[in-house]
C-alpha cells in the first residue's frame, strides 16, 4: 500500500514537471488559458470516475468544497503568472514559502500539533529551496507581493483538503479545483487581449502535458493529505524544487552547481526527518 509521503512525493514529481511545461509554453499560450484546459481536461476525467463509482459529485461540505476551489484557482493563477514575471528561480521560492502557511493554518484551525522537530525539518528544508533557486531579486515588489499571495492561498488549500478528508472522497475533492475554476478561467480568458486558441501541435502537447501532469499531482496530493498530517505531509512538497532541476537539465539544459546540490541533500535531510519521526 502506498503511503501518505510516498504519494505527497509522486505529487511533487508530477507538479515539478507541470511547472517546466507550464515554463516552456508561457510565451505562446496565455496562463488562464492553461488554467482554463486544465480544467476541461479534469472535468471530463473526474465526472466519470465519480459516476462509475457512486461517489456524490457536489459533496457533503460544499460551502468548504468550493473555498478550496477558490484558493486552488487563485494561488495557481498566482503561480503560473509569477513564472512569466520573475525568473523561474524566484517564483519557484516564493510558491514554496506556502507550507510554512500551512503548518500555521493547522495548526490554528485544525489544531493539529506542530511539534520542534517539524520547524525544524521546515526550516532545513526552506534553506535548501533558496539555495536550490538562488533567487536574484529581480521584479517588482507587486509582483513579490503577488507571488506571496499564492504561496499564502496555497497553504490554505492544503489545509481544506485536510479537514475534509472524512466528509468527502478524495475525486470530489479533486472534482472541485476545476469546477471553480473553470468559469473564472473562461472570464479572464475571454477578457484577455491575449486569448487565442493554439493552433500548433507543439501548443497542444505542451496543453496536454500540463493537464495531465497537474491532474495526477493533485490525485497524489489529495490522497496523501488524507493519509498524513498537513504538516508532515506537505512538506514532501519540497522536492519538487529537486525534481525541478532533473527537468531543468533535460528541458533548458540548466546545470546543478554545488550550492545546489547542497541544497537538495538539505531538503533530503529535512524530507527524511520528518518521513521516520511519528
Amino acid at each position: 500500500m502506498i503511503s501518505g509521503m510516498q504519494y505527497m512525493g509522486l505529487s511533487a514529481l508530477s507538479f515539478s514537471l507541470m511547472a517546466a511545461l507550464v515554463k516552456l509554453g508561457r510565451g505562446d499560450i496565455p496562463e488562464q488559458e492553461m488554467i482554463l484546459f486544465r480544467s476541461l481536461f479534469i472535468i471530463a476525467v473526474t465526472i466519470p470516475i465519480l459516476l462509475r463509482n457512486k461517489i456524490p459529485i457536489f459533496g457533503n461540505r460544499k460551502g468548504l468544497l468550493i473555498l478550496r476551489g477558490l484558493f486552488g484557482y487563485i494561488a495557481m493563477s498566482c503561480y503560473f503568472w509569477t513564472l512569466g514575471e520573475l525568473p523561474v528561480a524566484d517564483a519557484i521560492v516564493i510558491q514554496y514559502i506556502s507550507p510554512i502557511f500551512t503548518v500555521l493554518f493547522a495548526w490554528m484551525f485544525l489544531k493539529e500539533e506542530a511539534k520542534g522537530g517539524i520547524w525544524l525539518a521546515a526550516l532545513l528544508c526552506m534553506v535548501g529551496v533558496v539555495l536550490i533557486a538562488k533567487p536574484e531579486g529581480e521584479g517588482s515588489l507587486l509582483v513579490a507581493a503577488i507571488g506571496l499571495i499564492g504561496a499564502v492561498l496555497a497553504g490554505a488549500a492544503y489545509v481544506t483538503v485536510r479537514a475534509l478528508r472524512e466528509s468527502d472522497n478524495a475525486y470530489t475533492i479533486v472534482f472541485y479545483f476545476p469546477l471553480v475554476s473553470l468559469p473564472f478561467s473562461i472570464i479572464a480568458s475571454i477578457k484577455s487581449s491575449h486569448f487565442h486558441i493554439p493552433s500548433t501541435l507543439n501548443s497542444w502537447g505542451i496543453l496536454l502535458g500540463i493537464c495531465l501532469t497537474s491532474y495526477l499531482g493533485q490525485i497524489f496530493l489529495t490522497k496523501g493529505l488524507e493519509k498524513e498530517s498537513a504538516s508532515r505531509a506537505i512538506l514532501v512538497n519540497y522536492t519538487t524544487v529537486a525534481f525541478g532541476l532533473v527537468f531543468g537539465l533535460l528541458m533548458f539544459d540548466a546545470l546543478p552547481d554545488l550550492r545546489s546540490l547542497f541544497g537538495i541533500l538539505l531538503i533530503l535531510v529535512g524530507i527524511s526527518w520528518v518521513s521516520f519521526r511519528k
